[in-house]
Protein backbone atom coordinates (compact mmCIF):
# COMPACT_ATOMS: atom_id res chain seq x y z
CA UNK A 1 0.00 0.00 0.00
CA UNK A 2 2.83 2.39 0.87
CA UNK A 3 4.47 1.66 -2.49
CA UNK A 4 1.21 2.52 -4.32
CA UNK A 5 0.93 5.78 -2.40
CA UNK A 6 4.52 6.67 -3.29
CA UNK A 7 3.92 5.84 -6.96
CA UNK A 8 0.77 7.97 -6.96
CA UNK A 9 2.65 10.94 -5.52
CA UNK A 10 5.43 10.50 -8.08
CA UNK A 11 2.91 10.35 -10.93
CA UNK A 12 1.12 13.47 -9.65
CA UNK A 13 4.43 15.33 -9.47
CA UNK A 14 5.35 14.27 -13.00
CA UNK A 15 1.94 15.37 -14.31
CA UNK A 16 2.30 18.77 -12.62
CA UNK A 17 5.76 19.20 -14.18
CA UNK A 18 4.41 18.21 -17.60
CA UNK A 19 1.53 20.69 -17.24
CA UNK A 20 3.97 23.46 -16.31
CA UNK A 21 6.23 22.73 -19.29
CA UNK A 22 3.27 22.55 -21.68
CA UNK A 23 1.83 25.83 -20.43
CA UNK A 24 5.29 27.42 -20.43
CA UNK A 25 5.63 26.57 -24.12
CA UNK A 26 2.41 28.54 -24.74
CA UNK A 27 3.82 31.83 -23.38
CA UNK A 28 3.22 34.47 -26.05
CA UNK A 29 0.16 32.74 -27.46
CA UNK A 30 -3.44 33.86 -27.09
CA UNK A 31 -5.93 32.01 -24.93
CA UNK A 32 -9.44 32.38 -23.62
CA UNK A 33 -10.09 32.01 -19.90
CA UNK A 34 -12.97 32.41 -17.47
CA UNK A 35 -12.58 35.52 -15.30
CA UNK A 36 -14.40 37.14 -12.42
CA UNK A 37 -11.96 40.03 -12.08
CA UNK A 38 -9.40 41.94 -14.12
CA UNK A 39 -6.42 44.09 -13.28
CA UNK A 40 -6.66 47.11 -15.56
CA UNK A 41 -3.45 48.83 -16.61
CA UNK A 42 -4.70 51.25 -19.25
CA UNK A 43 -5.04 48.75 -22.10
CA UNK A 44 -8.37 47.51 -23.47
CA UNK A 45 -9.49 44.04 -22.33
CA UNK A 46 -11.48 41.77 -24.61
CA UNK A 47 -14.41 40.03 -22.90
CA UNK A 48 -16.64 37.21 -24.18
CA UNK A 49 -19.88 35.70 -22.90
CA UNK A 50 -22.52 33.29 -24.20
CA UNK A 51 -26.28 33.51 -23.74
CA UNK A 52 -28.37 30.34 -24.04
CA UNK A 53 -31.41 32.43 -25.05
CA UNK A 54 -32.31 36.05 -25.79
CA UNK A 55 -32.11 38.51 -22.91
CA UNK A 56 -33.93 41.89 -23.02
CA UNK A 57 -31.70 43.91 -20.67
CA UNK A 58 -28.07 43.25 -19.76
CA UNK A 59 -25.45 45.13 -17.80
CA UNK A 60 -21.74 44.59 -17.24
CA UNK A 61 -20.80 45.76 -13.72
CA UNK A 62 -17.22 46.58 -12.73
CA UNK A 63 -16.56 47.01 -9.03
CA UNK A 64 -13.33 48.73 -7.99
CA UNK A 65 -11.41 47.84 -4.86
CA UNK A 66 -13.04 50.74 -3.00
CA UNK A 67 -16.53 49.46 -3.89
CA UNK A 68 -17.23 52.02 -6.63
CA UNK A 69 -19.39 50.50 -9.37
CA UNK A 70 -19.24 51.27 -13.08
CA UNK A 71 -22.31 49.96 -14.92
CA UNK A 72 -22.18 49.39 -18.68
CA UNK A 73 -25.52 48.95 -20.42
CA UNK A 74 -25.21 46.17 -23.02
CA UNK A 75 -28.85 46.45 -24.09
CA UNK A 76 -30.96 43.62 -25.48
CA UNK A 77 -28.95 40.61 -26.65
CA UNK A 78 -29.85 37.54 -28.66
CA UNK A 79 -28.88 33.93 -28.08
CA UNK A 80 -25.25 33.04 -28.79
CA UNK A 81 -21.73 34.32 -28.27
CA UNK A 82 -21.12 38.01 -27.66
CA UNK A 83 -18.07 40.18 -27.10
CA UNK A 84 -17.27 43.49 -25.48
CA UNK A 85 -14.02 45.45 -25.47
CA UNK A 86 -13.52 46.99 -22.06
CA UNK A 87 -11.63 50.24 -22.71
CA UNK A 88 -10.53 51.80 -19.39
CA UNK A 89 -9.68 55.17 -20.98
CA UNK A 90 -13.09 55.69 -22.59
CA UNK A 91 -14.82 54.63 -19.36
CA UNK A 92 -12.64 56.83 -17.14
CA UNK A 93 -11.36 53.84 -15.16
CA UNK A 94 -8.05 54.05 -13.37
CA UNK A 95 -5.51 51.27 -13.09
CA UNK A 96 -6.33 48.61 -10.54
CA UNK A 97 -8.29 45.47 -9.85
CA UNK A 98 -11.99 45.29 -10.73
CA UNK A 99 -14.53 42.57 -10.01
CA UNK A 100 -16.68 41.71 -13.05
CA UNK A 101 -20.36 40.80 -12.91
CA UNK A 102 -22.82 40.23 -15.75
CA UNK A 103 -26.37 41.17 -14.78
CA UNK A 104 -29.27 39.96 -16.91
CA UNK A 105 -32.79 41.24 -16.25
CA UNK A 106 -34.00 37.64 -15.90
CA UNK A 107 -31.31 36.95 -13.22
CA UNK A 108 -29.60 34.16 -15.22
CA UNK A 109 -25.98 33.27 -14.49
CA UNK A 110 -23.63 34.30 -17.27
CA UNK A 111 -19.91 33.52 -17.13
CA UNK A 112 -17.44 36.04 -18.47
CA UNK A 113 -14.28 35.08 -20.32
CA UNK A 114 -11.35 37.08 -21.63
CA UNK A 115 -9.18 36.65 -24.69
CA UNK A 116 -5.61 37.63 -23.82
CA UNK A 117 -1.95 36.90 -24.46
CA UNK A 118 -0.28 34.49 -22.02
CA UNK A 119 2.68 36.42 -20.57
CA UNK A 120 3.90 33.97 -17.94
CA UNK A 121 3.34 30.81 -15.92
CA UNK A 122 4.02 30.51 -12.20
CA UNK A 123 4.15 27.31 -10.12
CA UNK A 124 3.47 27.45 -6.37
CA UNK A 125 4.85 25.10 -3.71
CA UNK A 126 1.44 23.43 -3.36
CA UNK A 127 1.52 22.50 -7.07
CA UNK A 128 -1.03 25.07 -8.23
CA UNK A 129 -0.30 26.91 -11.47
CA UNK A 130 -1.13 30.57 -12.11
CA UNK A 131 -1.12 32.21 -15.53
CA UNK A 132 -0.25 35.86 -16.12
CA UNK A 133 -2.56 37.25 -18.83
CA UNK A 134 -1.79 40.55 -20.57
CA UNK A 135 -4.13 43.29 -19.39
CA UNK A 136 -5.97 40.93 -17.05
CA UNK A 137 -3.65 39.75 -14.29
CA UNK A 138 -3.34 36.24 -12.87
CA UNK A 139 -5.82 33.39 -13.30
CA UNK A 140 -5.62 29.73 -12.32
CA UNK A 141 -4.78 27.22 -15.05
CA UNK A 142 -8.22 25.63 -14.57
CA UNK A 143 -9.77 28.85 -15.95
CA UNK A 144 -8.51 28.16 -19.51
CA UNK A 145 -11.39 27.51 -21.92
CA UNK A 146 -9.55 27.75 -25.27
CA UNK A 147 -6.07 27.99 -26.74
CA UNK A 148 -6.20 30.36 -29.71
CA UNK A 149 -2.59 30.06 -30.93
CA UNK A 150 0.03 32.64 -31.71
CA UNK A 151 -0.55 35.82 -33.67
CA UNK A 152 0.77 35.75 -37.23
CA UNK A 153 4.02 37.66 -37.54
Amino acid sequence: MQKLTSQGQTNASMLASLQLMTLGAQVGSTLQAAVSQVTLQGDPVELRYTLDSSSPANTLVLTAGDGTETRIDLGSLGKGEHGYTLDPASLGLGDGQYRLTFEAKDKRDVSLETVARLDGVRLFADGSVMLQLAGVGEVGSQAITQFKGRAAS
